[in-house]
């Protein structure tokens, strides 16, 4: 299942870019922004992957963010890119408030499910802290050395510059995450984290087809000769 999540957030994210293009770059942003906020609702739920190993249910969705800041940063820019982090960051932020706020609220006489709803909607702080920091770090990361890399390779090799900053950015955000977030809670913690980024690591090669379908969709019939390049001759 979490194989076919995995390709189903791909295809969703690559689909938004194309409804995007090269001219509303904020359709692209504020789908970010709600793919962040959704991962957060769901990533305190850990599922099987192998016998005695599991990872978070949000790991199909979350990769789908990489993919497209990668796309901004491709498209637009790093400065683009850095503003879908930013709405993402705020978008976090308020959950988080209205999560607590709304459990700490006295429930009405009727109202039967309070104990259900702050179980499923208020994770451990700890949860929250680390899906906080996890993000911030990793996604800031994967911008930034996307960034450095276009730069030094002349806009060429999307290939390379794909995966390098959504690997260094999904390993950092594994790290970050699970220390934080399940330190003395759950066994075999360095299995898990290693088995996350393999996952992730997967995925990243996996997006890449995708990131390049975004990118030709978007400059299809376009001029432009810096942008479409043949990466398997250069």
């Amino acid at each position: 299942m979490l194989v076919i999540y995995c390709f189903a957030s791909l295809a969703v994210g690559t689909a938004i870019c194309m409804i995007a293009g090269k001219k509303r770059p904020w359709v692209v942003q504020i789908a970010y922004a709600a793919t962040v906020v959704a991962c957060v609702v769901t990533a305190a739920k850990l599922s099987p992957v192998i016998p005695g190993v599991f990872v978070s249910v949000a790991i199909g969705l979350y990769s789908m963010t990489f993919l497209l800041t990668d796309y901004l940063g491709e498209i637009h820019g790093k400065a683009v890119a850095m503003r879908a982090i930013y709405m993402g960051l705020i978008g976090e932020i308020i959950l988080i408030f209205a999560v607590y706020f709304s459990i700490v609220v006295p429930a009405a006489p009727f109202w039967e499910n309070q104990e259900a709803f702050a179980a499923i909607l208020g994770a451990a702080p700890r949860i929250m802290v680390a899906s906080v920091l996890a993000f911030i770090s990793a996604q800031v990361l994967d911008v930034t050395v996307f960034d450095w890399l276009k730069k030094r390779m002349s806009g060429k090799h999307l290939l390379v510059r794909n995966n390098v900053s959504t690997i260094l950015g999904q390993t950092t955000d594994s790290i970050v995450f699970y220390t934080i977030g399940f330190y003395g809670k759950v066994p075999n913690l360095v299995e898990l984290i290693i088995v996350t980024c393999l996952i992730k690591y997967a995925i990243a090669a996996i997006d890449t087809p995708f990131l390049y379908f975004a990118r030709f969709w978007a400059y299809r019939g376009s001029t432009e000769s810096n942008v479409l390049h043949d990466d398997s001759v250069e």
